[in-house]
């Protein structure tokens, strides 16, 4: 099942045409922590919900182009919460649970983040009582809670029904973002170890979930039913997993944070999900398949997608050997160039970069950005509408990894590839 999506050109687009053609089609399952069962959502219902969170954003005064900030696990809150951001031309800044307090706060600084939604009043804390003031912080929303105040910082919180129930009210809702606009604003771990902000465009990241983008999405959305997501929302690869599939009709289910603490639960799980794509890192795909669930759980897949480090060998053999029809895709591609550059459909152990996500341009090129001949190792050099619009505050960086070449943008990747 999947819609053809070439005529759109942000997000909200593709999404409001998703619950149009299956209003009653089932989006999303997920693990409610705060019923302790999993519950799943029909496109009508999350569009419902969508509209509450857009009118409450309108309500706070929040503004085109302001950043909002969102600390939570993997969950409808989550996918709720950057939905309704993208529809007002908001842009979502994904936090992570296992960063230091330290960390989420230079990120809520460095971005300018004026909203958090987060867990519960512990988690706040941590933040609000780390030493760091939070200089653009106008107010924090607790999913699990109904406790309200106002912390040592003077930035007011509290529970998320009272904070939606101001989106009860009809108010005009604000024009949607362009292609040009950000969807994103992801942050890594850069090579010094201070979060780096990626700005990424709404066109980027629409041009990698066309169902024709790449071998992986084409896969994806040919033989989809339940894509089983495994990332965490701060991370790139969760982009990957959801919206691709999901824009196409594929129902995602979110592991819960128990199965993926542990791999012979998560197994059990994509069986009775009867999950069969699964997108992960070739060392966590190894590691899980020392467990005989998942093992048996391969065998139902009908998509493995390898990507974030280097495909390895053993990896293709492991699983080849559990199914001989599971297309296994590797798939390349930095941050900056909106998530995947390349994708191949791995047909043995050793493996290829494979072709450029339509609507991107690869070259291999030496230090002074000249094209080299075929088998000549050099950089990879990429461009096209999947590039990132730069980092955040940071010029001198942006300026030296985006670069115009004979009259074209490129994003160096600094990976030596033949």
């Amino acid at each position: 099942m999947s819609c053809y999506i070439d005529d759109y050109r942000v997000l909200p687009e593709m999404l409001e045409r998703t619950a149009r053609l299956y209003p009653d089609h089932e989006a999303y399952r997920w693990y409610d922590y705060c019923t302790n069962s999993w519950v799943s959502l029909t496109w009508r219902e999350f569009s419902e919900r969508v509209l509450r969170w857009r009118r409450a954003f309108v309500k706070m005064g929040l503004k085109r182009g302001d950043r909002v900030a969102m600390l939570l696990p993997n969950s409808i809150d989550a996918l709720t919460f950057d939905q309704a951001a993208l529809a007002n031309a908001l842009v979502p800044v994904p936090l992570h649970a296992i960063d230091t307090a330290g960390s989420s706060c230079f990120i809520l600084n460095n971005s300018g983040a004026k909203f958090l939604v987060t867990v519960n009043f512990a988690r706040w804390n941590s933040l609000a009582t780390s030493g760091t003031e939070l200089t653009s912080l106008e107010r924090v929303v607790l999913t699990a809670e109904t406790e309200s105040g106002v912390s040592q910082d003077h930035i007011p919180y509290g529970g998320l029904e009272e904070w939606l129930a101001t989106g009860n009210d009809v108010v005009d809702l604000p024009e949607g973002p362009t292609e040009d606009d950000l969807a994103a604003l992801v942050y890594t771990s850069g090579t010094t170890g201070r979060p780096k902000g990626v700005l990424i465009e709404h066109g980027g990241l629409v041009n990698l979930c066309r169902p024709d983008s790449c071998a992986l999405v084409e896969d994806t959305v040919r033989t989809g039913r339940t894509v089983l997501a495994i990332g965490s929302f701060s991370f790139d690869i969760s982009v990957l997993e959801i919206f691709p599939p999901l824009l196409n009709g594929v129902t995602v289910c979110f592991a819960s944070q128990e199965e993926l603490d542990n791999p012979a639960k998560l197994g059990l799980r994509m069986q009775r999900e009867h999950a069969n794509v699964l997108y992960a890192t070739p060392s966590r795909l190894l590691s899980y398949l020392e467990y005989a669930e998942f093992r048996d759980a391969v065998k139902g897949l009908d998509v493995v997608m390898s990507g974030g480090e280097a495909f390895q060998p053993q990896l293709w053999e492991k699983l080849r050997a559990l199914s001989q029809t599971v297309h296994i895709v590797n798939a390349y591609g930095p941050t900056e160039a909106s998530i995947v550059t390349a994708a191949a459909e791995a047909d043995g152990p050793a493996v290829t970069l494979g072709q450029p996500v339509r609507g991107l341009a690869a070259r291999i090129c030496g230090k002074r950005g000249q094209l080299l001949p075929a088998g000549v190792p050099g950089e990879l050099w990429v461009s096209g509408v999947g590039l990132a619009r730069g980092y955040r505050n940071l010029p001198q960086e942006t300026e030296s990894r985006f670069v115009t070449h004979e009259g074209r943008r490129y994003y160096r990747t600094g990976d030596l590839v033949q």
